[in-house]
C-alpha cells in the first residue's frame, strides 16, 4: 500500500473511531483551511484540545453563551426555560470531555519526560499500562471496550447497507462482515435501524452514511488505481470531437477504478465513433465490422491497427457472455484502442499504448 493511501485510510479510521481524532481533523475541513497552511492548522487543532489556555477558554465560553442566548430568544419562553438546565448540563459534559483529553496529554508528557522516550514509545507504554489496569477490572473493562467496538462496526455496516441498497439487486448480507471481526451475536436490528434512519431536520444521516462508505471504498482502491495508471503511458493526441474525447476519458477512468467490463464496452463505442468521424464515405447503416474493413481499404488503418480494432469489437460483443480474465482483457482492449486512436488522430506526435 502506498504511503498516501495508508495515510488517508488512517485519517478516515481516526475520524470514524475517535471523538478526539474527529476534533483534530474537523479543523482541516473548515473554510479557512483552503487559505492557511495545513500543518499549522492541524497543529493548532491538536493544541486546542491538549493545551489549557485561559484566553481561549474565556473566549469560547463568551461566544457559546451569546449563541445560546440568541437560540433561547428564538423559541417560546416556556420552552427556553425547560431547555436551559439541560443545555447547561450538555455543555458541562463537553467541557469535561475536553478537560479529560488535556489531562491525558499532560500525563503522557510527564511519562515521556520521566522515561526519556519519544512520543511513539510513550504511547506504546501507555497502551500496555491501560491494558494491565483494565485487567484489574477485566469484566467491566472488556464489556465496555467490546460494546464500543461493536457499535462502531454496526455503524460501518449500516453505511454499507445504505449504500449498496441503492445499487445492488441482491440483499446485502452484512452478517458475514460482522462475524469476521466480532464474537458477539450479529446486531441485525441495530444495523437495519441505523441503515434506514434518515436523520433529523438539521442533520442528513443518509448523506453521512454514504459519505462514510464511499470514502472508505475510494481510499481502499487508491493503490490499485495507481498501479493501473502506471501501466499507461502519456497520451499525445488532439481530438476535437467532444463525444470521442469524453468516451476516451470515461474508458480510462472505468479501467482505473476497476470497472473492467464497462471499460471494454466504452472502448468498443470509442472505436465506433472514431471510425464514423474519420471515414470519408460510409453508409449511414454501417456496422462496426464494415467500418473497420472500410478504414483498412482507405488506408486509415494498417494491418496491425485493423487487427486491434477487430479485437476491441469482439471483446465488446462478447463481454456480457465471457466474464473471465476481465482484468487482462480490459488492459488488452484499452491498449488496442489507444493504438487505433493513435493511427487515426496522431499525425505528428508519438504515443504508445
Amino acid at each position: 500500500m502506498t504511503d498516501r493511501s495508508q495515510l488517508l485510510r488512517k485519517v478516515l479510521e481516526t475520524w470514524d473511531a475517535s471523538m478526539e481524532g474527529e476534533r483534530y481533523l474537523e479543523w482541516l475541513i473548515k473554510p479557512e483551511a483552503l487559505e492557511l497552511d495545513g500543518g499549522d492548522l492541524l497543529r493548532e487543532a491538536v493544541l486546542d484540545v491538549m493545551e489549557d489556555d485561559d484566553q481561549l477558554k474565556k473566549l469560547e465560553d463568551t461566544r457559546a453563551a451569546a449563541s445560546m442566548q440568541e437560540f433561547y430568544q428564538s423559541v417560546p419562553l416556556e420552552i427556553a426555560e425547560l431547555l436551559r438546565p439541560q443545555t447547561a448540563g450538555l455543555l458541562e459534559s463537553l467541557s469535561q470531555l475536553k478537560e479529560n483529553f488535556r489531562s491525558r496529554a499532560a500525563h503522557l508528557r510527564n511519562i515521556r519526560h520521566l522515561l526519556n522516550n519519544d512520543r511513539v514509545e510513550t504511547l506504546a507504554f501507555a497502551a500496555k499500562a491501560e491494558s494491565l489496569a483494565g485487567a484489574e477490572n477485566s469484566t467491566t473493562y472488556e464489556k465496555i471496550a467490546a460494546f464500543h467496538k461493536d457499535f462502531a462496526l454496526a455503524e460501518q455496516l449500516a453505511a454499507q447497507v445504505t449504500a449498496l441498497s441503492r445499487t445492488s439487486v441482491a440483499k446485502v448480507k452484512a452478517s458475514g462482515n460482522w462475524k469476521s471481526v466480532s464474537t458477539a451475536e450479529f446486531w441485525d436490528d441495530l444495523v437495519q435501524d441505523l441503515a434506514t434512519k434518515p436523520g433529523e431536520d438539521w442533520f442528513d444521516y443518509n448523506r453521512e452514511k454514504l459519505d462514510r462508505y464511499y470514502s472508505q471504498q475510494l481510499v481502499s482502491q487508491l493503490e490499485n488505481i495507481v498501479e493501473r495508471a502506471l501501466t499507461l503511458r502519456p497520451v499525445g493526441l488532439e481530438v476535437n470531437d467532444p463525444i470521442i474525447s469524453s468516451l476516451f476519458q470515461e474508458a480510462h477512468e472505468a479501467f482505473l477504478y476497476g470497472f473492467d467490463s464497462a471499460s471494454i464496452a466504452l472502448c468498443r463505442s470509442l472505436i465506433d465513433h472514431s471510425l464514423k468521424d474519420k471515414l470519408s464515405h460510409r453508409s449511414q447503416r454501417s456496422n462496426l465490422q464494415s467500418m473497420i474493413e472500410q478504414a483498412a481499404k482507405q488506408g486509415l488503418l494498417d494491418p496491425f491497427c485493423s487487427d486491434c480494432a477487430q479485437k476491441v469489437r469482439d471483446a465488446g460483443n462478447n463481454i456480457m457472455h465471457d466474464m473471465s480474465n476481465l482484468r487482462r482483457t480490459a488492459q488488452e482492449v484499452l491498449d488496442c484502442t489507444r493504438s487505433v486512436l493513435k493511427k487515426l488522430y496522431d499525425n505528428m506526435t508519438s504515443v504508445h499504448p
